[in-house]
């Protein structure tokens, strides 16, 4: 699951890749789409999330927040690119 931030865009989209396909699974605000990838990850369906853009490491935190209080994940695979 991957998310380029764009603090200047409304709706942040966030994308499946796969190899060879990219797919926009959500759109919606920096807060939503820290609760949504959360969610997601939570249910198993994929390995990690990557970030990348200039509030990447603030979404990063969000997330990790989200799904520490809300599922209890001690540990949650999210990589920052810079």
């Amino acid at each position: 699951m991957f998310c380029y931030i764009d603090p200047f865009i409304m709706n942040q989209e966030v994308v499946k890749l796969t190899p060879g396909d990219t797919e926009v699974i959500f759109r919606g605000s920096l807060d939503s789409i820290s609760a949504f990838m959360a969610a997601e990850y939570n249910k198993g369906g994929y390995d990690k999330i990557a970030l990348k853009g200039t509030l990447a490491d603030t979404v990063a935190d969000q997330i990790r927040n989200d799904s520490q209080t809300k599922y209890g994940l001690k540990h949650i695979e999210i990589e920052v690119l810079h």
